[in-house]
């Protein structure tokens, strides 16, 4: 099974994450990190087995290392949920947030 990556920056959550996608678009796990540490949440633990899919995870989270607010927490007053989601978007590499 092939899984891609879809990076959120959802001013509902308040933090940046990766949508780990089947081939069918059906999210299969969300990658995010908190001043807490690092989160996988998946309803299908049996998921873990598959190398292919802690491959989809590792990259998940490496790719979430080049967004510099993705832990959120530390937004300007008075952003709009726009102004928000590209603030949690805002990339370490000089990369817009719609690069592959």
């Amino acid at each position: 099974m092939k899984f891609d990556i879809t990076i959120v920056g959802s001013p509902d959550d308040g933090f940046t994450s990766a949508e780990v996608l089947r081939e069918t678009g059906d999210v299969a796990a969300r990658v995010f990190e908190l001043h807490s540490g690092w989160y996988v949440e998946s309803g299908e633990l049996e998921l873990l087995r598959d190398p292919v899919f802690i491959d989809a995870i590792l990259e998940a989270r490496a790719r979430l290392l080049h967004f510099v607010n993705r832990r959120g927490g530390s937004a300007p007053e008075g952003l709009t949920r726009a102004g928000m989601s590209l603030w949690l978007m805002q990339r370490d590499d000089g990369k817009g947030f719609s690069a592959p």
